[in-house]
């Protein structure tokens, strides 16, 4: 991945920012990167989803946008949504980020809206995959990347108590590929964030912090928001909400399923140190430090259904 530049006034990232339809998920999966089990049923608002990245566009182009939850297919007018988005022009690339379990649901108007395709596979909750297999054809035609991303394993996120170790948090911070490498922003409710990490864990766990989403840059539409863009996203130091999260160096650990969302936090009521895989945190480091990444988020395999292939690393 290259660094940040800026081209006729806009900050050009060469990874994708990222948008969510709804917060809640139809699965509730250990280490859920967006604590989607945590959440209510509720969805975030097309409209003004559609305000920001017109405003946005002004000052910012990613290499795509990916359109996620929860799980986005939930939206109960998921087509009129993607239309409005895809209208704003703001990337090249609509990437749909699901867990694929109600593809097969979707109307024929819906395999006609997006450029790329990535479904995300857990244990026990397969998606129809010859109903994808079906539809792979009409992709192929439109040049739709398909990846069928199956996970046995996640990393653990965040925890619930976090750590007081300065020195820790810069770690996590400067070996977290998804700041570094992926280059995974977010843009939610007017406001741009860094990661998404730093609006769902900041929004999860608001007793935590001083006010609302503290690590979010307010969106307005000025040149003084495009230059506080780019100086946001240069800066090298870490976020509140890193002093919770695990960026990409928690432990490894089995996928499971918990709807009950008191005991789905009990599992991250731990202190940083016993969360921390300390092996691939330095991993992750040397990777970042010598432009070499090889980590994603859990163990994965992943399968193409059609000869387009994923542009870059992805976290959902």
């Amino acid at each position: 991945m290259g660094t940040y530049s800026l081209v006729n006034g806009k900050v050009i990232n060469p990874g994708y920012c990222e948008v969510y339809l709804s917060q809640h998920c139809n699965l509730a999966c250990r280490t859920c990167q967006h604590l989607s089990p945590i959440y209510n049923i509720g969805f975030f608002d097309v409209g003004k989803i559609v305000n920001d990245l017109n405003i946005v566009k002004k000052y910012y182009r990613p290499q795509g946008l990916k359109i996620l939850g929860g799980e986005p297919l939930l939206y109960p007018r998921i087509c009129d949504a993607l239309k409005a988005i895809r209208e704003t022009q703001f990337a090249d690339k609509i990437r749909i980020c699901t867990n694929g379990v109600l593809l097969h649901k979707m109307p024929m108007e819906f395999w006609e809206l997006f450029d790329e395709l990535e479904v995300s596979v857990y244990p026990g909750h397969e998606p129809d995959i010859e109903y994808l297999k079906k539809m792979a054809p009409v992709l192929e035609k439109r040049k739709v990347m398909v990846a069928v991303v199956y996970y046995t394993h996640f990393r653990e996120g965040y925890s619930e108590i976090g750590t007081k170790d300065e020195t820790l948090v810069r770690k996590i911070y400067d070996s977290c590929h998804i700041v570094h490498t992926w280059k995974s922003h977010a843009i939610v409710n007017g406001r741009f964030y860094k990661c998404p990490e730093s609006y769902f864990i900041s929004t999860g766990l608001d007793e935590r912090f001083s006010n609302v989403s503290p690590d979010g840059i307010k969106i307005s539409d000025s040149l003084e928001f495009g230059n506080e863009l780019l100086g946001f996203l240069e800066t090298k130091e870490p976020l509140e909400t890193c002093n919770a999260c695990l960026g990409t160096s928690g432990k490894n650990v089995a996928h499971e399923q918990q709807r009950n969302k008191h005991l789905w936090k009990e599992w991250q009521k731990k202190p940083t140190e016993e969360l921390i895989d300390y092996e691939q945190m330095e991993r992750s480091g040397e990777e970042i430090k010598y432009n070499k990444p090889e980590a994603l988020l859990g163990n994965s395999e992943i399968h193409y259904l059609t000869k387009y292939k994923l542009f870059n690393s992805f976290t959902s």
